[in-house]
């Protein structure tokens, strides 16, 4: 639950302890973490600007699409949204590292206590018997209510797997079966 009443929670970012995790201890509020923000894509596309686009830069015949500078200006996300996310970072002593339009994305950087503190979160350390130690939280991201609806995830607060490749992995062999012939 959010401690201001202008704290809205982001949707989708509810999260459960690991079942089996074990606490540990709160997480180090000095430790330095990177996080990646992701916002909305921008809105309000028109038809004129997509054909525009097309006019701008065609695609020749047989060739795959390409996302050129235009298309990431019309499909990225708004500039506004991002500056406006930019400022809520920074406005908690938090480093804005990078952002991009292209991507959706702030990357920024602080101390887990800042970091806690802006998104009104707790991490803590668990200890899990297949997944080992691991940073992890529980509970809802929370952002100002301003941002609600232009804050769509935020990655990179915690330390563990959260998925797994779908990809076939090649069969793993071991030294002494490498040395056989």
């Amino acid at each position: 639950m959010p401690d201001q009443p202008s704290m809205v929670a982001v949707p989708g970012s509810t999260r459960k302890a690991l079942p089996n995790s074990r606490f540990i201890a709160r997480s180090n509020p000095q430790e330095q973490i990177r996080i990646s923000i992701f916002v909305r894509r921008r809105r309000h596309l028109t038809t004129a600007a997509i054909v525009s686009t097309k006019a701008i830069d065609p695609q020749l015949p047989g060739q795959p699409p390409s996302l050129t500078a235009v298309k990431c200006v019309l499909y990225g996300a708004d500039p506004a949204d991002l500056e406006a996310v930019a400022r809520w970072v920074e406005s908690h002593q938090l480093k804005v590292i990078d952002n991009s339009v292209r991507l959706h994305r702030i990357m920024a950087e602080g101390a887990i206590e800042t970091v806690q503190r802006a998104f009104q979160i707790q991490l803590n350390e668990y200890e899990h018997p297949k997944h080992g130690y691991f940073r992890g939280r529980e509970g809802d991201l929370h952002v100002p209510r301003e941002l609600a609806g232009v804050v769509i995830g935020v990655f990179g607060l915690e330390a563990r797997r959260m998925g797994h490749s779908l990809l076939p992995q090649p069969a793993r062999t071991t030294r002494a079966a490498v040395g056989r012939s």
